[in-house]
């Protein structure tokens, strides 16, 4: 999807950024017995250098073909986030069996900077409680973080995230009048079935 390089970058930027920390740190403010701070600093210099010598050995011993996934991507974060609203142009992996399920993943669980407006709220004024989405009561395994959760409990993060776009004079908008209108729906459908399935184990 994106390629390796956008977290091959982030693992690279970690590694030396936290050393490069505890080196600032160890050498200002190191007090532990046995162990001076030239000492101290000779071992985080190690670690250092080790750290960029493995990801220069990385580099090399990489195949020339997928040599720069390690550090380039195939499209930013934000192009990455908004082609689940481009069938299209993204397929579905084997995680996700329906772009829905894509989409409020992706939606709950990365920051709202990188999705589109026009495409969220044109999305989530097309959710009904016929969508394969709300097909039980809970949403279904290929929604990953959210798997397991109450369909009408996941409407309530997306109203969480929806806020991101929100205007003040906008408290009352389309799209949350129309979420409130399906978080209502799938209640009242879930404990329809719920009296339903009460009523077949009586029987």
């Amino acid at each position: 999807m994106c390629g390796g390089g956008l977290f091959g970058g982030m693992v690279c930027w970690r590694l030396l950024f936290c050393l490069a920390s505890f080196l600032y740190v160890v050498g200002k403010h190191w007090k532990f017995e046995g162990l001076d701070s030239s000492s101290a600093l000779f071992l985080f210099l190690s670690c250092w250098s080790a750290a960029i010598f493995g990801i220069i050995l990385t580099l090399k011993n990489a195949r020339d073909s997928h040599r720069w996934t390690l550090y380039q991507s195939r499209e930013s974060a934000v192009e990455f986030v908004n082609s689940w609203w481009e069938p299209t142009k993204e397929k579905l992996t084997v995680v996700f069996s329906s772009y829905d399920e894509a989409r409020i993943r992706t939606f709950c669980m990365f920051t709202p900077y990188y999705v589109q407006e026009d495409k969220a709220r044109a999305w989530l004024l097309n959710l009904d409680v016929q969508n394969n989405l709300f097909e039980n009561s809970e949403l279904s395994s290929g929604c990953w973080e959210l798997a397991g959760m109450n369909c009408a409990d996941a409407l309530e993060r997306v109203l969480q995230r929806w806020t991101y776009f929100q205007r003040e004079q906008d408290c009352d908008c389309e799209v949350v009048r129309h979420l409130r209108s399906l978080q209502s729906d799938l209640r009242q459908r879930n404990e329809t079935r719920s009296e339903r399935s009460a009523v077949t184990r009586i029987k």
